[in-house]
């Protein structure tokens, strides 16, 4: 023990006196040892506050990290599938290049399909597979048949079964149907059974039971689809319901032969509110058509589809939304090419036949001799995939 001086009277004290026994002067030793004593837990105070300032740091960089790289992780998918669905919907309206290149890509194959939405069906030997813009065989050829894209299935046939499959070429609808679906038109793929149609959706699901009596049908549009009774006379338009709308007399020839393929991409559809039927055929007079409404009101009766052969051509004449009426037009010689409603040649006067299905900036076009048939492609420039030496061949064989 040590002895200190008291700071008011000066009278000897122990240091360890709390306050002075004559004055009653506190020393200042509780201060100083309770500061003493306080200092550590300060410390740890501030420690403790450091490390959970600390803590709180790295949680919270981690959980913009991770959030952030999940936010880029789920954008850069999502980037992806619009990248991709982009190139998907470019692909479907991409014009195709007669190259020589493309041109000699055709040569393989001994049979070919107008292209639509970016694809095209050939055949190879006995089967069938699809090409793209490019000539490029995607699809390889092992369907005993296969009909167009349309809004990204297609109709294919394999062991006398038909089913759909995607751009793929996988199977999405099983081929279980014993008659040939109609294409996709919103939604909806018409099917035969025991002569009677109905309809599904693109999962296959039956929407409308095969309980209508028809010799054949178009696809959907505006919400309704052309049906045409096997008396090639009578006619209707039935909704997705499978409702009657409104039905009619025709003259079926125009659209429809049972020599041809069950499937005519030329019946009646709607556009803009309005389709046009072909009237009844009457003997020694020119065809005529009546435009209908949404509800069979008959609006006009018109003249001008000599041949009944009607396709609704996109992007004709460089107008990307245009919708143009493409006519038949057989010349003296009895070759075939195609004008449009006001008269312009679309395609010269200079083939066997041109299918009116105008997909990727082509039609398909015919030429044939006396045994062969050949098939190419035509564009609106006056281009095609025929050389000049087998046009001459097929025109002197016919002389």
């Amino acid at each position: 023990m040590a002895l200190i001086k008291c700071k008011e009277c000066g009278h000897d004290i122990s240091d360890k006196a709390r306050k002075c026994p004559k004055c009653g002067c506190p020393t200042g030793q509780v201060e100083a040892t309770q500061e003493v004593v306080n200092e550590p837990k300060k410390n740890r105070a501030r420690i403790w506050a450091l490390v959970v300032a600390f803590l709180c740091l790295i949680s919270g960089v981690g959980c913009y990290g991770y959030t952030h790289y999940l936010n880029n992780e789920s954008n850069k998918d999502l980037n992806d599938e619009c990248d991709k669905d982009s190139s998907e919907e470019s692909d479907k309206d991409a014009i195709v290049e007669l190259t020589p290149k493309f041109i000699k890509s055709l040569k393989v194959y001994d049979e070919l399909a107008p292209f639509s939405e970016g694809y095209a069906a050939v055949k190879r030997g006995k089967k069938w597979g699809y090409i793209n813009i490019k000539g490029e065989e995607v699809i390889p050829c092992s369907f005993d048949y296969a009909d167009m894209f349309s809004e990204g299935l297609a109709a294919v046939c394999k062991d006398e079964r038909w089913g759909f499959i995607d751009t793929n070429g996988n199977i999405v609808i099983p081929m279980v149907y014993a008659e040939e679906p109609t294409p996709f038109g919103e939604g909806m793929a018409g099917i035969r059974s025991n002569y009677k149609f109905g309809w599904i959706n693109t999962k296959g699901q039956e929407i409308i039971k095969p309980s209508i009596e028809a010799i054949a049908v178009g696809q959907f549009s505006e919400g309704l689809v052309f049906v045409l009774k096997d008396n090639y006379e009578d006619f209707m338009f039935l909704d997705k319901n499978g409702e009657i709308r409104f039905k009619g007399k025709c003259n079926g020839n125009t659209y429809y032969s049972p020599m041809e393929s069950l499937i005519c991409e030329d019946f009646p559809r709607f556009h803009n509110g309005l389709v046009c039927v072909a009237n009844p055929e009457e003997y020694d007079k020119p065809q005529q058509y009546t435009q209908f409404d949404k509800y069979g009101n008959k609006l006009e009766v018109l003249s001008k589809q000599p041949n009944g052969f009607v396709h609704y051509a996109q992007g004709y004449n460089g107008k990307e939304a245009s919708v143009v009426e493409v006519l038949i037009n057989v010349d003296e010689s009895s070759t075939i090419g195609l004008k449009d409603v006001d008269g312009n040649i679309v395609i010269s006067a200079q083939y066997d036949w041109v299918y009116t299905h105008f997909s990727n900036g082509v039609f398909l076009v015919v030429l044939q001799d006396e045994t062969t048939k050949y098939y190419g492609y035509a564009d609106l420039n006056g281009n095609d995939t025929f050389s000049e030496e087998l046009k001459e061949i097929c025109r002197r064989s016919k002389e």
